[in-house]
């Protein structure tokens, strides 16, 4: 207050004295700015960041994967600025040259300050600053002290239960502890094969982890070294807090050893995915004395990196623990593999770009989750953000402006991100539907029109969505560029066996609309219908040809197009073609499909559409689709098990995929909505649990031994699959975020704490009775709900004093209406109670 008066004396004083107005003015503004910037700490909770900028790991807080660790050390940000010159203009810094001189800055600028590792934004690594208000450090160590004192967790019937922490329950085990010792595999996605987990575990510290690769050709030996490093970095991120002070007196282990192996002759060893490749791997984990040795072995790289993905997970940071150093579970063996080749995440550009920093941390989750194919929908309608070495004009006309594009270079560095991470890339130019914006530049080159209904009104006659756009199929050039478009993306993404060619949501009546597509026979006016039907069979046609002359005349064993009226045998060769199959679960087109025998990848809309549910963004209404397919709904989703599919029906279904479409996502909400229900995906994909799967829960003392995949002893109406799965799916999503990956989280954090509490709503409703108050009375059950076995057994005679009470199955009986199968022996007044 005293100075807020002095500020307004200066101000009143400035204004009387006219002649000496200045001074007094200056002397006010400087009075102000010094108060005002020893204030403005109090006013500001959080600075906002730049986009672009590089950070000191050390000091930083984070929550880790296992739990929260709040650093308190104050200490500087690196902050990576650079020009962005225009691509197309004399100065072309693609975006690839932007990260390699932001990797570079921030290097230098780490070195300059002498301080630890600087975080690399683009490898889905970084860990960011948060800027809160200052904290006592005094305060923040003594909460932190009595918050240890408070609570321990033990393994009890195969959950953990927080206990407060007292003699008899020393000494104190942490959650992160627990979680990885009972119950549930903590694995995600769960192994398929036999395991053996441990439930003892090994400290070790990160820098006596030894990673060593061997196999038949030296490009496998490499991808095996670059995967190994990642290995540890991933490491990093959980571990960063202890790095640099281990404490002499921890006994951790001497040394770490993990061997990579790859076996086969060099003509199985293909360095790059295809549906053909074995994924399965084998894991070993035995200690010799101070020594570990972990041995991850496998017919391909992909599997030995699914191995190592495994490994990663079977390892974890105990925020109880301040030596820095890890915990390991030990003795154990692991044998797993797919259960579907094709297990994708679609990824959308075009309504909104996506920077390669987005689109790599994509990669990185599903590396993390072991799905295998990002289908990288780039272009449609509304851009073409794709600078085509060949045919640049696309970009020029297409892209939303000269710093949304993606150069060969990006492409390229896309590919080689995912390929040592276990993914392919599959990039689908959509064609002849979903082509407007960027195909305009045809007349002008003298070439016509290569696209038609360019930005018709009204559009909902045209096309599905603004703005419309459809590829003139009786124009020849039209397939030349699709041809040059086709040659890039072969040569960029190297993925030669699976192609996706789009072929979306295809409108006659765009084509209808112009006599020279529809022409002037006597059939196209009789039947004007099958005409242009025959039409879209023939551009499909003409355009494979060009994919196949693309691909050094070889045609892929796996052509992908979406579903639509035109994937039927009378159009489509079936042993070439695959449909992804867009329509929802309870549509015909999946039977259909598989009747006529062909290959489907599944993208229900009702189950694996995960941008439906969040309205209209054309106008009023909900939306083309909805609602939101939670976690649960997507993970429960398995249409080829009551489909009375034969079994060779069954192995014409190549997987499938999550689609996200942009219209409502960009690099703000991206992480978001893919994750944790793309990894919910995964497991889907890679195991195909069903409901009464055992999850690994029964535990030994020592050792938790699985044999492939078992049933429940007590079948019922719960899914004990889904029940199990909420904790695991959240420590997975918890191992995201340690990678710098936004996932939503699964439930409160006190469901992750009191897991038994939390977890009672997925079981049958029940009622609680009463007995009357004027005396006790004998019930004997005759017939009882599969879900209270525990509880009741049928014959069973119960004897209920006052006020006991007794829980029932809703579904089987309900008291007092006479409903159920209960008989009694009295012995007094019978006054069974409404439920309460």
């Amino acid at each position: 207050m005293l100075r807020f008066s002095i500020l307004k004396m200066v101000a009143k004083y400035s204004q009387l004295l006219t002649k000496r107005g200045l001074f007094f003015g200056i002397l006010a503004g400087s009075v102000f700015a010094i108060y005002f910037w020893g204030r403005l700490e109090d006013f500001t909770d959080v600075k906002s960041l730049p986009r672009r900028k590089c950070t000191r790991l050390d000091g930083i807080g984070i929550k880790t994967a296992f739990g929260s660790h709040e650093t308190l050390t104050e200490t500087p940000e690196l902050e990576c600025t650079q020009p962005r010159p225009s691509r197309f203009g004399n100065s072309q810094l693609r975006e690839s040259e932007d990260k390699a001189f932001l990797h570079k800055t921030c290097s230098s600028l780490s070195s300059d300050i002498g301080g630890g590792p600087v975080s690399d934004p683009f490898m889905g690594m970084g860990l960011q600053a948060s800027y809160t208000k200052k904290r006592s450090v005094a305060t923040m160590s003594n909460l932190d002290s009595l918050l240890r004192s408070t609570w321990t967790w033990s393994c009890e019937q195969n959950q953990c239960v927080r206990h407060m922490l007292s003699e008899q329950r020393r000494p104190r085990v942490s959650l992160a502890t627990c979680t990885m010792q009972c119950g549930a595999l903590p694995l995600w996605p769960r192994p398929t094969g036999h395991m053996e987990l441990s439930t003892t575990f090994s400290k070790l510290r990160l820098d006596h982890i030894q990673v060593s690769s061997a196999a038949a050709t030296p490009k496998v030996t490499e991808l095996l070294d670059r995967a190994g490093g990642i290995f540890l970095d991933n490491l990093k991120a959980l571990s960063w807090q202890g790095q640099g002070r281990y404490q002499d007196e921890v006994h951790a282990l001497e040394a770490f050893q993990v061997k990579l192996s790859v076996s086969g002759s060099s003509s199985k060893l293909e360095p790059y995915l295809t549906l053909k490749t074995d994924e399965g791997y084998r894991l070993t984990v035995r200690k010799h004395g101070k020594t570990l040795r972990a041995t991850v072995t496998s017919g391909t790289f992909f599997g030995a990196r699914h191995g190592l993905e495994t490994l990663s997970q079977m390892i974890w940071y105990d925020e109880e623990d301040d030596s820095g150093v890890l915990r390991v579970l030990d003795n154990s063996t692991i044998d797993d593999r797919p259960v579907f080749p094709h297990r994708g995440l679609m990824i959308d550009t075009s309504r909104n770009f996506l920077p390669l920093s987005s689109i790599m941390l994509t990669i990185d989750g599903m590396a993390a989750s072991k799905l295998n194919t990002l289908h990288w929908h780039m272009t449609d309608s509304q851009s073409f953000p794709f600078d085509s070495p060949r045919v640049p004009q696309m970009a020029q006309y297409g892209a939303y402006s000269f710093d949304e594009t993606y150069s060969s270079a990006d492409v390229s560095s896309v590919v080689e991100h995912a390929r040592v991470r276990g993914v392919r890339v599959l990039v689908e130019i959509d064609a002849p539907a979903h082509a407007g914006v960027g195909w305009q530049w045809g007349p002008i080159s003298g070439k016509g029109n290569l696209t038609l209904c360019v930005n018709y009104q009204p559009w909902r006659m045209y096309c599905g969505q603004p703005p419309c756009g459809q590829l003139n199929p009786v124009n020849d050039h039209t397939y030349k560029v699709l041809g040059d478009l086709y040659a890039d993306l072969v040569e960029l993404t190297r993925t030669t066996d699976e192609f996706h060619m789009g072929g979306d949501e295809v409108d006659l009546n765009c084509w209808a609309a112009h006599n020279d597509v529809l022409g002037q026979s006597p059939k196209a006016k009789e039947n004007p219908q099958e005409t242009l039907m025959e039409l879209w069979g023939s551009f499909q046609v003409r355009a494979l040809e060009r994919l196949k002359v693309a691909n050094r005349h070889v045609m892929p064993k796996a052509v992908i197009v979406w579903s639509s009226e035109l994937t039927k045998p009378k159009y489509l060769n079936k042993e070439v073609f695959v449909v992804q199959v867009w329509g929802g679960s309870d549509w015909a087109d999946t039977a259909d499909l598989l009747n006529a025998n062909y290959r489907v990848i599944l993208s229900h809309v009702n189950a694996w559409y995960l941008d439906c549910g969040f309205g209209n963004w054309f106008g009023p209404g909900p939306g083309s689709c909805g609602p939101v397919a939670s976690w649960q709904t997507v993970y429960q989703h398995r249409p080829w098990v009551n489909m009375g599919l034969t079994s060779k029906q069954r192995a014409l279904i190549l997987g499938g995929e999550a689609c996200l479409w942009s219209e409502q996502v960009n690099q703000n909400s991206l992480e978001s909505r893919l994750w944790p229900r793309a990894a919910a995906l995964a497991e889907r994909l890679w195991t195909d649990p069903d409901a009464n799967m055992d999850g690994g829960g029964a535990t030994t003392a020592q050792q938790r031994n699985v044999s492939g995949i078992q049933p429940q002893r007590i079948p019922d109406k719960i899914d004990w699959n889904l029940r199990e799965a909420h904790g695991r799916l959240s420590l997975q999503r918890d191992r995201l975020v340690a990678r710098g990956i936004g996932a939503s989280v699964v439930w409160p954090e006190w469901c992750r704490q009191n897991p038994t509490l939390c977890l009672n709503s997925l079981e049958e409703p029940r009622r609680r009775f009463l007995i009357g108050s004027s005396c006790s009375a004998e019930v004997q059950l005759i017939s009882t709900s599969s879900a209270l076995p525990e509880i009741f057994s049928t014959g069973e005679s119960i004897k209920f004093k006052q006020a006991d009470s007794f829980v029932a199955d809703t579904d089987h009986w309900v008291l007092p209406s006479g409903r159920g199968q209960l008989g009694t022996g009295m012995t007094g007044h019978q006054d069974m109670r409404a439920p309460v």
